[in-house]
């Protein structure tokens, strides 16, 4: 009897073990290990949350085990600046993540400009073990679903390890599908993701790789030089980052093939929908290749080689319209025909919701939809982090990427504190003397805000009562208007706020601009509002902007609504805005004028200070701008840079 018992026992013990494990119960359950889903753990470990990472690979950063296929990455390694400061490196700095080890930072895991996929790999698994988060590996996520209000926690994940009950559930699995194309005759094709690596396979083939994206070009560099020619085809022009400002755009350390196509060595690109082409395999193996209503046109005769040029008149009489620059390159140019022995498509990837079928996309179906707080609009407590959040900022900053959503994670963790547990915003309170002192550091040091621009800003809330103000790091400006419920700060009937942010010139960015012409960099302090390269933008606020007052300030690309005043900062080539008569004197016209009391620039121990900060071996006022003979430590002698001043010469813009 004993016994019976002993085995009932252990058989129960069993029992809660197995239900423990196929049942686990957690505040924030964050689905996918990769840069994004680290950072955010990273942060709610910090925190002191219960939450858990879950994880279908077997370790951190399992899509860089694969891409990029050819190895090298595009994001900016730059291991040495002017300045000592880690926060103001973090700006040259496109791999680290955010943390509080400065050894835990991509320069010491690799020397090269450009790292390999495998140092991202061993960096992305010693910050997993460094700061030993809760990683659930070989766990798949299939089904989403709502638990009933009486419940505990709002959801309930299904997994391949069994349930996952959640208070929030935040999506950080990037993009790693690749976009699907209706093309007639795909099985002739070969994709990005299962293309041979292996360069000798095409040697001495004709190539066309679909698409114009960094995938395409990349794939055409590791092949380059090998192939008889290659073709790279979108319905749209090449885009290159040199010109849009967009780092997800081609990058100069791709886009080799330029060279031969724009000096005449038969590579070349076409501009067609891939969606309206088919592909035919010839009896020798070759590829053709049309558009689709040609191919019911087409009999078989026209595969031999006496009638190839009948085939290729057809194929010219289909696309040579004159809203196609297809075939104004293809006759202009000399193609002689449309037949190759390689297709591959190249055409980057796409938000995969198997599992969300709920989930509304957008741009294409690339990215899922949300909400400024990166919520989702359809399902409140499922959020989104990482890449997938890039939708707010698409084809402007740099929230796709490492470099921009370590800054955009770190805004949801702050925004979530302040909504479920009542912790504000962290923040920075000093006596409003402080203020220009406080504005400059950050407008020359401030990583977030530099990586994100137009999208991140730093509001400083002034209580003039009180004469002090608050700083709030990286906030996103589109939350600006519900500020106090974002943020857990309130706003006061008579608060002050600037808002600073870094933007480009509204008409120096695009794929069809020249930004290299000989007047890019010619702007003057006083018309600062007309320069282009990236510079600090001060807004000024006289109440806090209700949801009410939505227009956007016509000036402004950082979607703010419509500013009392303004102040645009002349750009500079280091970006070290501490001129002295280019940067301080105007910034602190620009504030006394709204403050109403005098403001002063950096003072010469000031200048010393951040001179020794930064490890500079020059005079301190150099480093500040000006000379010792012209600093004048009283706002009634800054050159002249009154109130009056600011606005006869365009400062305060409507």
């Amino acid at each position: 009897m004993q016994l019976v018992e002993q085995i009932l026992l252990v058989s129960a013990v069993f029992i809660v073990l197995a239900a423990s494990q196929s049942l686990r119960k957690h505040e924030y359950c964050v689905i996918g290990a990769g840069p994004a889903g680290l950072q955010l753990g990273y942060f709610l470990r910090a925190a002191e949350h219960n939450y858990a990472i879950i994880e279908r690979g077997d370790r951190p950063g399992a899509f860089f085990e694969t891409y990029p296929r050819h190895d090298t990455l595009i994001s900016i390694n730059k291991r040495r600046t002017d300045s000592r400061n880690t926060e103001y490196s973090l700006r040259h700095d496109w791999n680290s993540l955010l943390s509080n080890d400065e050894q835990m930072q991509m320069r010491y895991y690799s020397i090269k400009m450009f790292p390999k996929r495998q140092d991202l790999l061993l960096y992305l698994k010693d910050f997993k073990e460094r700061f030993n988060l809760n990683v659930h590996f070989k766990t798949e996520v299939t089904g989403l679903h709502r638990l009933t209000e009486s419940s505990e926690y709002r959801f309930s994940l299904e997994t391949s390890q069994g349930q996952y009950h959640c208070q929030v559930v935040i999506v950080a699995t990037g993009l790693f599908k690749m976009k699907s194309l209706n093309i007639t005759g795909l099985e002739h094709t070969s994709s990005y993701d299962d293309m041979s690596l292996n360069p000798a396979y095409y040697e001495n083939k004709r190539v066309l790789i679909i698409g114009k994206g960094n995938t395409a070009f990349e794939t055409a560099a590791h092949i380059y030089g090998r192939t008889k020619l290659i073709h790279l085809m979108s319905r749209n022009r090449v885009r290159l980052a040199w010109s849009t400002h967009y780092v997800g755009d081609v990058r100069a350390v791709n886009n080799e093939l330029l060279d031969t196509y724009q000096l005449k060595s038969i590579d070349g690109l076409l501009e067609y929908d891939a969606n309206d082409l088919f592909v035919l395999r010839r009896p020798d193996g070759s590829l053709a290749v049309g558009p689709k209503d040609l191919e019911n046109d087409l009999d078989q005769t026209l595969f031999e080689e006496n009638t190839r040029g009948l085939f290729e008149t057809k194929l010219l009489s289909k696309i040579g319209n004159k809203n196609s620059s297809f075939s104004v390159e293809l006759e202009g140019e000399g193609i002689v025909n449309f037949n190759y022995d390689v297709v591959i498509r190249a055409n980057g990837f796409e938000f995969d919701r198997s599992w969300l079928p709920n989930v509304t996309t957008v741009r294409n179906g690339k990215y899922p939809k949300i909400t400024p707080s990166y919520e989702s609009t359809d399902i409140p407590g499922l959020y989104f982090a990482g890449t997938l959040t890039h939708s707010l900022d698409y084809r402007k900053a740099a929230g796709g990427f490492i470099h921009g959503f370590r800054y955009t994670v770190r805004a949801l963790q702050r925004h979530l504190d302040a909504k479920r547990h009542d912790r504000p915003w962290p923040s920075l309170k000093q006596p409003l003397t402080g203020l220009i002192d406080t504005m400059v550091r950050r407008i020359n040091e401030g990583s977030g805000n530099y990586q994100m621009f137009q999208n991140l800003g730093d509001v400083f809330i002034v209580d003039r009562a009180a004469s002090s103000f608050t700083l709030l790091e990286e906030f996103p400006l589109r939350l600006l208007p519900s500020l106090p419920s974002a943020s857990g700060h309130p706003v006061g009937r008579d608060s002050l706020l600037f808002v600073f942010a870094f933007e480009y010139g509204k008409n120096f960015s695009g794929p069809a601009l020249d930004v290299f012409h000989e007047e890019r960099a010619s702007c003057l302090p006083e018309d600062a509002y007309e320069c282009n390269f990236l510079h600090p933008v001060i807004y000024q606020y006289n109440s806090l902007p209700t949801d009410t007052r939505t227009s956007l300030h016509k000036m402004s690309p950082s979607h703010l609504p419509e500013p009392d005043a303004i102040i645009h900062l002349v750009e500079d080539l280091h970006t070290n805005f501490r001129g002295r008569s280019t940067h301080l004197e105007p910034l602190a016209a620009f504030l006394e004028a709204a403050l109403k009391q005098p403001m002063y620039p950096l003072s010469l121990e000031r200048c010393a200070m951040l001179a020794v900060m930064h490890g500079s071996t020059k005079p301190a006022e150099s480093w500040c701008g000006g000379s010792s003979e012209s600093r004048q430590d009283s706002a009634a002698m800054l050159r002249g840079w009154s109130a009056a001043d600011m606005m006869q010469h365009g400062w305060k813009q409507k």
